[in-house]
This record gives C-alpha cells, sequence and structure tokens, in this order.
C-alpha cells in the first residue's frame, strides 16, 4: 500500500504491469464498492459503519520534506520522508475502507474556549501556510516568506447537527455547533486541516466524501491532562452514534506531538519529550488506555497540540469493539525531525 501511494506500483506488485494494476483496482473496486455490499448483513448482522480511523501530523515538514534540504541533517529529511509517505499511505487506506464520511479532529481550527466545535456549513475551504515551522526551527528568514496550498470539502450540516447534539447529550455544554456567514460562504480551514487532507487527496478536494471537523477548545492548551477522561467519553459517543449510521465513516486526527525537543523555540526543551512521543507510538499499536495515566501528566509540559484526539480514539474504539475488534498499525513511527514530534498511525476491524 505504502509503495501504491509513493505511485511505484511496479516495485509494489512484482513487477506487475498497468494492465495488471488496472486488473487489481477492479478487484478493489468489487470488494469495497458499492455501499450497499459494503453493508451486507454477515451472520444476521450489518457490518460495522465506522470502518476506520488515523493519526496524522500536520507540520510543514511531513507535507514537504524537502525544507529541511540544506537546512538539517540528512538523518532529519530521511525522517521527515517517512512521515510523508505515512501521511499519503494513511490517505489511501482511507479510500480503500470504503470512507463516505470522514470525521476530522483538529487543534487549529475555529476554536472556543472550552467546547468542541463542529462546523455546520455545507462547504469549507481555506489555504495553509508551508514555510512557518522552516522559520521557527532555523530562525526567521531561514525559508523566506513560503507558499500556500489550499483545499475545498464538502461538508454536511444535517449531520453536523446530530453529530454535535450526540457529544452534548453524552457530555453536556461540551459542544457547540459552529456556522458561517449564513452558510452562504465557506468555512474557512487552515493548516491543522488542509495539509493532512491536501496529502490524502492531492487534487485538492474530497471529492464526494464529505468532511465535518470538530475543532479542540482553548483549554486544550492548558489543561488537556484533565480533560483526556471526557474526551474519552465524547469519542465513545462519537464512535457508538457513527457504528449506527448507513453510511461508512473514518474519524482522522491531526495532531503532532512533543513540541519541546530542541531548545532554541519559544517552547523551550522538555526532558520527556522523546519519552512523550514514544508512548504515542506504544499506544497506536497496543490501544492500551493505560498509556494515557502517564501521559496526562506531561502532555501540558511538553505541548502536544491535538494529543486529546487520542484518548478521544480510544473511547470511540472501546465503545465499538464489542461488534469487531479494533487494530492499530503505525505507517511512520514516532521521531523528531525538528522541534517537534510527529507520527502516522492507521486503525481498522476485524
Amino acid at each position: 500500500l505504502e509503495c501504491l501511494a509513493r505511485r511505484r506500483p511496479r516495485k509494489a506488485l512484482g513487477g506487475m504491469s498497468p494492465s495488471g494494476l488496472l486488473s487489481l483496482t477492479v478487484c478493489f473496486a468489487a470488494l469495497y464498492a458499492p455501499a450497499g455490499a459494503r453493508r451486507a448483513p454477515v451472520g444476521g448482522q450489518p457490518r460495522p459503519a465506522f470502518v476506520g480511523a488515523a493519526v496524522v501530523p500536520h507540520g510543514d515538514f511531513a507535507f514537504e520534506p524537502a525544507l529541511l534540504r540544506r537546512l538539517a541533517p540528512a538523518s532529519s529529511v530521511k525522517k521527515a520522508e517517512g512521515l510523508h509517505r505515512g501521511v499519503v499511505a494513511a490517505g489511501a487506506f482511507l479510500e480503500l475502507m470504503g470512507t463516505e464520511v470522514l470525521v476530522l479532529v483538529t487543534p487549529h481550527g475555529l476554536s472556543t474556549t472550552s467546547q468542541v466545535s463542529v462546523y455546520g456549513n455545507a462547504h469549507m475551504s481555506g489555504p495553509a501556510h508551508v514555510g512557518s515551522d522552516v522559520n521557527v526551527s532555523f530562525g526567521d528568514g531561514a525559508i523566506g516568506s513560503g507558499w500556500y496550498v489550499g483545499f475545498d470539502a464538502l461538508g454536511d450540516p444535517a449531520l453536523a447537527k446530530r453529530i454535535a447534539a450526540q457529544l452534548n447529550a453524552a457530555v453536556p455544554h461540551s459542544t457547540t455547533l459552529l456556522t458561517g456567514f449564513g452558510d452562504q460562504e465557506p468555512m474557512p480551514l487552515r493548516w491543522g486541516e488542509v495539509l493532512p487532507l491536501r496529502l490524502f487527496f492531492p487534487m485538492g478536494t474530497t471529492r464526494k466524501i464529505k468532511v465535518v471537523v470538530l475543532s479542540l477548545p482553548r483549554s486544550r492548551m492548558t489543561n488537556s491532562g484533565k480533560m483526556a477522561q471526557t474526551y474519552r467519553r465524547l469519542g465513545a459517543a462519537l464512535g457508538t452514534y457513527l457504528d449506527s449510521q448507513s453510511f461508512l465513516s473514518s474519524v482522522v486526527v491531526s495532531t503532532d506531538l512533543a513540541h519541546t525537543h530542541w531548545a532554541n523555540t519559544t517552547f523551550g526543551q522538555n526532558p520527556n519529550a522523546k519519552d512523550f512521543d514514544q508512548s504515542c507510538g506504544r499506544w497506536a499499536e497496543t490501544l492500551n488506555a493505560d498509556v494515557f495515566s502517564v501521559q496526562e501528566s506531561v502532555v501540558d509540559a511538553v505541548k502536544s497540540c491535538g494529543w486529546l484526539g487520542l484518548p478521544f480514539l480510544q473511547g470511540a474504539f472501546e465503545a465499538t469493539s464489542k461488534r469487531a475488534q479494533w487494530h492499530g498499525s503505525l505507517l511512520a513511527a514516532p521521531c523528531a525531525p525538528t522541534y517537534y514530534g510527529m507520527m502516522v498511525a492507521t486503525f481498522d476491524r476485524d
């Protein structure tokens, strides 16, 4: 899958010709489509509708590893290239799972003080600036002004409203439905959403896949550790709801890991940064919630922007595992090409 995502079909398939690759694509299509076939009952029970999940970074270097050339050691460039390949492969995985609705959890969207914001517009769009992380890592002017990439996504106002209601039913007053401009203009997207989505969908649009954005509140910057168990309950509510629907859905958490690997940024350096990142990788492979008991005490100090998405996913997995067990795989192990760590993981079910 990784080789296919990197557009190296011959390497992935042992020299298979383009016509052979087309035949394999047809087989995949037969396996994962149409939606009615995917939802056909098995043993009298409908197939789970919540089909996949992923944890992906939104850092500049995962999006464009070439930013590090001439500025960082070859080892840093290699780490970034592995992360980039991992995100592309995660996007291919989610498409192969037949995802029709993608719920994206982001730490860098439109945020309230303490509530999850569910984007309720029918259309979302916006640019992401690429290059800021280079200047933070290596000094102002290291990359110049950088550049922008855009993305357009289809929303689902009715579904967003239902998801907000489910989250509020699980944890009262935890969630707000956010709409803008009378739904006459797109809800804005920025780097926390655009960069991973652009690697998933290189043409800059989700095509027919609808996206529901859940933006974490500003309180995550100082109270993530205290909020973890609440987000586990919210994740359980979302997972239960998604698994009961007629459409196939996946949940993607956009997050970078500890931002305190280097001492030369405003985040400073923290001795727990590396261990924290490695424990995120262990969680992804084992789905052992015991990891969080240690992470909760250090997450605010090491400054992981979207870490709350991990207990959120844990809750979603726990609430839906009775129907089909969840399993995690690391496509790119935790690493820190510069001052912050990143990883890529995907999750599927029996």
